[in-house]
C-alpha cells in the first residue's frame, strides 16, 4: 500500500486515539491476568488469559468504576516497513494501522452470575504486503493480514464460565486461538510482584507467537473463528486444554465472519502443560505439549487430495537469570519451540525456534527489554 494512502489514514487513527485517550498495544499478544496468582504459580496459564491486547486504560480514563466489573479498553498499532534490498519486491514499503475496540463484563459484579464473563471486540485495520514483497513464508512482521487487507470486523465475542473454584473453565465464542494455545509467550505467575513478567519475548515475528505448521489451521489475529475450548486444572501447576473450531481457515479468511459456518471442516486441538519454580529464588518456568487435528478434504501443491491433517508441538520457557531479585524481574528469559506435522497440504513440514529476552539490563531503565530470536522452517 503506498505511503500516500495510509498517510491520511493514519493522522485519522492519530485523532481517534487522542480523542479516546487509548494505550498502544505492546506485544503481539497479551499478557496474562496476575489478579489468577495462586501458590506463587497461576493455576491455569490459559485460564489466566486475558482476552484482549491493551490494559483498558480507556475504561478508566471515561470514570468507568472498576467495582462495576466492565472493562473498556482498546489499541492503536501503527507500522511502517521498508524492504530495504532483496526480497521478491527490494526497495519497497509498506504502512498500515490497526485500531481496536474492546469490552468485558464480569457477569458477577454486573449481574451476579459468578465466574461469567462475556467479552467483544470489533477492529479496523488496513495494511501492504509487507511478508510477500520480503519473500518471508514465515512473515517477518506479525502485522500483516491475509486478503483483504483492510477490514472491519468483529474480533472476538465470548463467554468464559469458570467452574469449581476455577479448577474448570469453559469459554465459546469467537477467539484467538493462537493466544489460548501453543503460547510460549505467556509467563507464569508468581506471588511476588516485582518479579511478575508481562511477556516473554517483544519480537514482532510471526512463529513466536504462531509457529509455522499451524498456519491456515490454528485461528489467530486477525483470523479469529468461532470454537468451544475447555481447560481442567486439577493442581496449581498442571492443566489440560481442548478446543474444537471452525476449521474452514484453510480456505478464506475467517475473522471477517459474523456467524459460524458449520460444515466438515474442523480444528481439534489438545494441550497438557506443567509450571514450576527453580532455585532459591524461586526462577519460573512452564512447558507445553500439544496435538492438532484438520478435518476435511485438504488440497496439495501438486493438486491431489488429502483427508485431514494431523501434527503436535512442543514449547518451554524459563526465567535463567535474575540480576537483582530482592528488587526488581531485571534479567534474563530463554524460550524453546517445535512443531511438525505430516501434511503435505501445510506450508510447513517441520519449525525450531529458540530466543533470549533481556529485561532491565540498562542501568535506569528498568521496563526496557530486548529480545534475539531465530526460527527455522522447513517448507512441503
Amino acid at each position: 500500500m503506498r505511503l500516500e494512502f495510509w498517510l491520511p489514514r493514519f493522522c485519522f487513527y492519530g485523532a481517534v486515539l487522542l480523542a479516546l485517550q487509548l494505550n498502544q498495544a505492546e506485544a503481539a499478544f497479551p499478557p496474562v491476568d496476575p489478579v489468577l496468582t495462586t501458590a506463587g504459580i497461576a493455576a491455569n496459564p490459559q485460564a489466566a488469559y486475558g482476552g484482549f491486547l491493551g490494559n483498558g486504560f480507556l475504561g478508566r480514563a471515561l470514570g468507568i468504576d472498576e467495582t462495576s466489573g466492565v472493562r473498556l479498553g482498546g489499541f492503536l498499532i501503527p507500522e511502517f516497513d521498508w524492504v530495504a534490498s532483496g526480497g521478491v519486491k527490494p526497495d519497497s514499503s509498506f504502512g498500515g494501522i490497526a485500531l481496536g475496540l474492546n469490552a468485558s463484563v464480569d457477569m458477577a459484579r454486573a449481574l451476579e452470575i459468578p465466574g461469567g464473563t462475556l467479552g467483544v471486540e470489533l477492529l479496523v485495520s488496513n495494511g501492504g504486503a509487507n511478508n510477500d514483497a520480503a519473500g518471508s513464508v514465515q512473515q517477518y512482521t506479525n502485522f500483516d493480514a491475509t486478503e483483504p487487507r483492510d477490514r472491519q470486523q468483529m474480533t472476538q465475542l465470548w463467554w468464559r464460565q469458570r467452574l469449581f473454584d476455577d479448577r474448570l473453565l469453559l469459554q465459546i465464542g469467537k477467539m484467538n486461538g493462537a493466544a489460548i494455545f501453543n503460547t510460549v509467550l505467556n509467563p507464569v505467575i508468581v506471588k511476588d510482584p516485582h518479579l511478575q513478567d508481562s511477556s516473554i519475548s517483544n519480537l514482532i515475528y510471526v512463529p513466536v507467537g504462531l509457529n509455522t505448521t499451524l498456519f491456515g489451521r490454528l485461528s489467530a489475529y486477525p483470523d479469529t473463528a468461532y470454537g468451544v475450548v475447555v481447560h481442567f486444572a486439577p493442581t496449581t501447576n498442571m492443566y489440560a486444554s481442548y478446543g474444537i473450531f471452525d476449521g474452514n481457515l484453510g480456505f478464506g479468511d475467517t475473522g471477517r465472519d459474523w456467524w459460524p459456518e458449520v460444515n466438515d471442516y474442523k480444528f481439534h486441538i489438545g494441550e497438557l502443560g506443567y509450571s514450576w519454580r527453580l532455585g532459591k529464588v524461586g526462577m519460573p518456568g512452564r512447558i507445553g505439549l500439544g496435538g492438532w487435528r484438520q478435518t476435511g478434504d485438504l488440497y496439495t501443491p501438486a493438486l491431489t487430495v488429502e483427508d485431514g491433517a494431523t501434527g503436535y508441538y512442543l514449547f518451554a520457557n524459563q526465567r535463567l537469570w535474575y540480576q537483582h531479585p530482592s528488587l526488581n524481574n531485571a534479567g534474563l528469559i530463554g524460550y524453546l519451540q517445535y512443531g511438525h506435522t505430516g501434511s503435505d497440504a501445510s506450508i510447513v513440514n517441520t519449525y525450531l525456534g529458540a530466543g533470549l529476552t533481556g529485561i532491565g539490563l540498562v542501568p535506569g531503565r528498568p521496563q526496557d527489554t530486548i529480545s534475539f530470536g531465530v526460527a527455522q522452517s522447513s517448507l512441503t
